[in-house]
């Protein structure tokens, strides 16, 4: 069965790019599912660093259509997350919890919590996606 994945990148150091040791980390979770457990894996890399997303302003209008209508780079991830079978989220050693991945946590978790209070039955459409989280150190020569 072919999986689509999708491999976030939170480092948000501006210099390094795609030579960031969290996209390598990425390169090589793909690489790993290509080469062994899954050959015919779809991997999607998304590096965080590529968007800019707006503040949540607990708005409440993700109610309604269960997306931010006011971010159109989260509404863009949300979709992409959703097509996925797994995610994979790929933090530095710098920030536990950089603010680009915390601008996306707390969206999902308005979206799902206004829904959830209106409608106990209500399962958010990331629910019962299998998640992995590698947090790594180093830096590149270019961030140093």
């Amino acid at each position: 069965m072919d999986m689509k994945i999708t491999c976030i990148s939170a480092s948000n150091v501006e210099n390094a790019r795609q030579h960031s040791a969290s996209t390598r980390t990425c390169e090589l979770v793909r690489d790993l599912l290509l080469q062994t457990d899954l050959p015919g894996a779809q991997v999607d890399i998304l590096r965080l660093l590529d968007y800019e997303f707006t503040p949540c302003r607990m708005c409440g209008t993700c109610f309604v259509g269960g997306e931010c209508t006011r971010d159109p780079a989260f509404a863009e991830i949300f979709t992409r997350l959703q097509a996925s079978d797994a995610i994979f989220i790929v933090c530095p050693h710098y920030a536990p919890i950089p603010a680009k991945l915390t601008m996306i946590l707390e969206k999902m978790e308005e979206i799902c919590y206004l829904n959830a209070c209106a409608n106990p039955d209500y399962r958010f459409p990331l629910h019962g996606k299998p998640v992995g989280i590698i947090a790594h150190g180093g830096q590149t020569d270019v961030a140093l």
